[in-house]
């Protein structure tokens, strides 16, 4: 569940720099970007690739097929067997449009980074080290978000701690300041 959740949410945060990328790109008369080379692209494909940043991604069809299956039951239970046949069918069509997300991927890839960049990265994936990062990094989002949510529970309850004791000294000192207020009336 937790390597879903992070997956989602690297899913999520690049799809959203796909978006504004692949905006640029159709937007090309309004705000003309430079032209990609054959060569960058290919370049950053490389680095797609070896990187095995897109495995994040691998999750999406499968779990928007599953929503419409959710969804179509809940409309209509009676043909549950029937929805899970026809939408496991479309999903499976589907799968050939991955290289769409794969495409645009890349693309965002070749406008973050410079030709020079992409092959110094290139030649890091595809060392011993590079190698090892790529195949630990799923275990590095997952435990990281796991130390994370942790850190925040902990700074959380401090907080509130803190909070209620200053609270309370506040109150303790308007108690105080009326009292003192009432004995100097009489």
């Amino acid at each position: 569940m937790f390597r879903l959740f992070a997956a989602c949410m690297i899913a999520f945060a690049a799809v959203g720099l796909v978006q504004p990328s692949l905006a640029q790109d159709s937007q090309q008369t309004e705000n003309p970007l430079p032209p990609l080379s054959p060569e960058h692209l290919e370049l950053a494909r490389q680095v797609f690739i070896a990187s095995k940043t897109g495995r994040a991604f691998d999750e999406i069809l499968p779990t928007v097929a599953d929503r419409a299956k959710t969804t179509f039951i809940q409309s209509n239970p009676q043909m549950q067997l029937g929805i899970i046949e026809v939408v496991d069918r479309v999903a499976l069509n589907l799968v050939k449009e991955r290289k769409e997300l794969d495409e645009g991927l890349i693309r965002v890839w070749a406008r973050a980074f410079e030709p020079d960049d992409l092959q110094v990265m290139l030649e890091f994936y595809q060392s011993k080290a590079g190698q090892a990062f790529v195949e630990q990094y799923p275990k590095l989002i997952s435990t990281q978000l796991a130390v994370g949510d942790n850190w925040t529970q902990s700074i959380g309850n401090k907080l509130a701690g803190q909070v209620r004791v200053e609270l309370q000294k506040m109150v303790n000192q308007d108690v105080k300041d009326l009292r003192g207020s009432e004995t100097q009336g009489q």
